[in-house]
């Protein structure tokens, strides 16, 4: 494989979603980079933007398995996992208790409404996560069923503003999420295209695979082996880790600060907890296929910085340069920071903290978006971290 035929199948992808997730290019890209990265995903947003249906545009692009898995208050752990079952027609000892295997043995799992099930049903997703196995009875068995059949990806969603019958989802899971991202309220002509493809019928059933799974396999592999960085982009990788562990372990601002939203009136430390190493190799990866699957085009003088949509490639790159960081920081940071009480008060988010982050890196100011709104979620019931 080589970088354009990478490219080229990212934007097929991007090009098939995109025919029923209307006016949302940026979380279909970024969707689509934590698919390729060998990553899960979250999508946090308001109800009826378009959560699931991004997740179920993304699973009927590939030639894959999907299933869904509705959480709810009653949900048990071995319902998601699977059990062993007594078998009495079996004739050896050994055969009568086979383990019947629940819905994560899929490659696209839809986890619908997360946070509705219990904190013991949520840790069964731990290990599945990230070590892609299932451990019961003793037996280990590995995910997704048949081995390179093709990924082990969770979609999972959550509405922030519920807060009646939902549990907030611990930190150890919420780290193994490479991505958080939010939706949004579409634009006035991409809703009236919506309204259309509404009286027309069309939706993600709609949709005919363009990918296979061990295609998506060997594409992940590619882009952590094929896809280089310099140590200058490894360094600024853990300049920007560090700087949100100097915020939670001070009281004073690091050297070189420029932020907008944290300043030195405020007292410190500002964070209950900073980024983990997991989550520099996640910045890693993601940065790798963001670098993979771009048009290499420097941002235009006056605007913000971004990558353009998805599209077939015209003059790609096999290497991560320190922008290609900056475009998926606050995608793969924001959700794992646990923001402190003066930052709560002040109605500062994650988000403005990793922007804040980024400008107050040297030759990463001019690329920090600015300042934007974070996914809508209520402060009031955060439960000290910006959720």
């Amino acid at each position: 494989m080589d970088v354009e035929g990478f490219a080229a199948d990212v934007a097929l992808v991007a090009e098939n979603v995109r025919r029923v997730v209307r006016g949302k290019d940026a979380a279909v890209d970024l969707a689509l980079i934590c698919l390729f990265a060998g990553g899960h995903l979250l999508v946090e947003d308001r109800p009826g933007v378009g959560k699931t249906l991004l997740a179920r545009s993304i699973a009927a692009s590939l030639r894959a398995d999907m299933k869904r898995i509705q959480f709810t208050p009653d949900l048990q752990p071995t319902d998601v996992t699977g059990m062993t079952v007594y078998d009495q027609s079996a004739t050896a000892a050994a055969d009568r208790f086979p383990f019947h295997k629940g819905p994560l043995f899929t490659n696209v799992v839809l986890a619908d409404e997360i946070n509705r099930a219990s904190p013991r049903t949520q840790a069964a997703l731990l290990e599945a996560m990230e070590e892609r196995q299932v451990s019961f009875d003793g037996q280990t068995h590995p995910l997704p069923d048949e081995k390179r059949s093709g990924p082990f990806f969770v979609v999972a969603t959550q509405n922030p503003l519920d807060a009646a019958g939902t549990y907030p989802l611990p930190d150890a899971q919420l780290d193994r999420f490479l991505m958080r991202l939010s939706m949004g309220y579409p634009a006035e002509a991409d809703e009236l295209r919506i309204l259309r493809d509404d009286a027309a019928g069309a939706g993600p059933d709609d949709l005919s695979p363009v990918l296979d799974g061990p295609r998506v396999l060997e594409m992940i592999d590619w882009a952590r082996a094929g896809v280089t960085a310099s140590d200058l982009v490894y360094r600024r990788a853990l300049e920007i880790v560090d700087k949100t562990r100097k915020l939670a372990e001070g009281t004073e601002l690091p050297d070189g600060w420029r932020g907008e939203r944290i300043t030195a009136s405020m007292p410190g430390p500002w964070l209950r907890c900073g980024a983990s190493p997991r989550a520099a190799v996640a910045l890693m990866r993601a940065a790798r296929v963001a670098a993979a699957c771009r048009v290499d085009e420097p941002p235009k003088a006056g605007t913000a910085p971004g990558p353009e949509p998805i599209v077939a490639p015209a003059d790609v790159r096999r290497v991560v340069e320190p922008c290609d960081l900056t475009k998926v920081a606050v995608a793969v940071l924001a959700h794992r920071l646990q923001l402190a009480p003066v930052l709560l008060r002040s109605g500062v988010t994650s988000e403005d903290v990793v922007n804040d982050v980024l400008r107050s890196i040297p030759g990463a100011r001019d690329q920090a978006p600015p300042p934007a709104a974070p996914p809508a979620r209520d402060r009031g019931r955060s439960r000290g971290r910006s959720r």
